[in-house]
């Protein structure tokens, strides 16, 4: 329970902290001409585009790995069920030799 207890007084810390920059950051920039404001926002918003495209990007790459993975998997052991249920060892190494004795 306190590990728990401390991550959220880190994380509320952290916010805090985040929030206290972000303010003293639109205070100084309010002192500032009105374009330049612009300037610092749109800056800010392409910071913040670029940083989510790219979160969402490695979190596509990873699904599609574990989905590729997956179906490696199941696709092994659908051959490895198909040849038991044919009476047939998949750790020998020629299987065609032990299809044709399964025919006989």
């Amino acid at each position: 329970m306190a590990h728990i207890k401390n991550h959220r007084d880190n994380k509320e810390r952290t916010l805090r902290t985040a929030t206290c920059v972000l303010l003293g950051i639109f205070a100084a920039l309010t002192a500032m001409k009105s374009y330049m404001v612009m300037e610092m926002l749109v800056v800010l918003l392409l910071i913040a585009i670029s940083t989510v495209t790219i979160l969402a990007s490695v979190v596509a790459l990873i699904l599609c790995q574990a989905g590729l993975l997956w179906a490696i998997l199941s696709m092994k052991t659908g051959v490895t069920r198909l040849a038991r249920l044919a009476g047939l060892s998949p750790e020998a190494p020629d299987l065609a030799e032990q299809m044709s004795h399964a025919k006989d």
